[in-house]
């Protein structure tokens, strides 16, 4: 676990933008291990991130809700979480008991 964040941070450090996804992390403690690292040690770079987990994306600046490869909304967190249907039906199912999250 820290020898694949090391790597990853190693191989990211000198550019700006990073690609990434959380299907790979399905332990949501590395997830956030990761989330952590991406804010703490490269804050100014671009990151995108393919995520089935709400919380992986929760803290990022644009979120964007595809269904079928089309954009259904763009948003916060809070923003869709307050008025997109598919991003709450995600966020309820993640949060209930039993549920990913």
């Amino acid at each position: 676990m820290k020898k694949t964040l090391a790597l990853i941070l190693a191989a990211v450090m000198a550019l700006s933008l990073v690609a990434c996804g959380d299907k790979k992390t399905d332990d949501t403690k590395t997830d956030a291990l990761i989330r952590r690292a991406f804010a703490e040690e490269i804050p100014n770079t671009t990151k995108i991130i393919i995520a089935q987990r709400v919380s992986s994306v929760q803290d990022a600046d644009q979120i964007v809700i595809l269904d079928g490869g089309t954009v259904q909304a763009v948003g916060t967190h809070d923003e869709l979480l307050a008025a997109n249907t598919i991003y709450q039906e995600i966020y309820n199912q993640q949060n209930r008991k039993g549920g990913e999250e």
